[in-house]
């Protein structure tokens, strides 16, 4: 995919916005059919034009349910931040990303320092958009759902259950990493956890200097006909009552070398 190279743009004037600021942010969803990647990713258009993928073809933008949340690292709400926008689809560690510093400024929202880390400079400048603007355009792609298919609503239901209701998982001596739907697997929805709770893995290891044993596991639930939300709240009555492990498969973990699985 060649980069295209770098222009300069401006807004169009807008009467509901300050004219004083040049830069106008336009958030969009690309399904991973329409994704060169195949996968779903957020792409940031600014004056009308997808200014990342000039400086970054190595990998697809970020899945739109980090970024646009109610504290969203890109609405800088605790301070100026560094948020990935892109990352190379063999880790950022291998073929690099892009990350762009963000804050605010009076009644600006401002882009810069950009930064890749495989190649260091990324030729791209400062922007800065209206802030109302800025966080109109950002509450509008949180609530827009359209893109997202039954299986990614339901995974997003449970996820937001569980977090709401951590004993579940806390009875099981484990703890949520993630919920999800693949693109490849539309047909289920996965939930993946940890035991025993990564929070205990990571003080054990702050203590002892090393890792503790511990199992990651995957369950998968057939996605049906029923309504969204009366699937996700069956999946997680069924993680309420039963012991999630019992049923699940093993998909990752920590074993000392010589200790066999079970």
């Amino acid at each position: 995919m060649p980069l295209r190279p770098i222009t300069a743009g401006r807004n169009p004037k807008d009467s509901d916005y300050s004219d004083q600021v040049p830069n106008r942010l336009t958030v969009v969803v690309l399904s991973p059919g329409e994704s060169p990647w195949d996968q779903l990713e957020l792409r940031f258009h600014i004056d009308g034009e997808d200014v990342i993928s000039r400086v970054f073809d190595k990998g697809p933008g970020e899945d739109p349910d980090r970024l646009l949340t109610v504290d969203s690292p890109l609405l800088a709400l605790h301070g100026p931040t560094t948020v990935r926008v892109a990352e190379a689809t063999c880790t950022w560690g291998c073929c690099g990303c892009i990350d762009v510093h963000v804050r605010r400024e009076d009644d600006q929202i401002v882009w810069d320092r950009w930064h890749n880390p495989d190649t260091g400079h990324v030729p791209l400048g400062e922007y800065r958009f209206d802030v109302r603007q800025y966080e109109t355009e950002l509450l509008r792609a949180r609530q827009d759902r359209t893109w997202e298919w039954p299986g990614r609503t339901i995974a997003r239901l449970v996820n937001a259950a569980l977090l709401g209701e951590p004993e579940v998982m806390q009875q099981w001596n484990c703890s949520l990493d993630f919920t999800g739907s693949l693109p490849a697997r539309r047909s289920e929805v996965e939930v993946v956890f940890t035991c025993p709770p990564r929070a205990a893995i990571r003080q054990y290891e702050e203590q002892h200097g090393h890792p503790l044993e511990h199992t990651q596991y995957r369950l998968r639930f057939p996605v049906t006909e029923q309504p969204a939300q009366t699937q996700a709240d069956h999946i997680v009555a069924t993680m309420r009552t039963k012991d999630p492990r019992d049923t699940a498969e093993t998909c990752g973990g920590f074993q000392p070398r010589g200790t066999k699985s079970t």
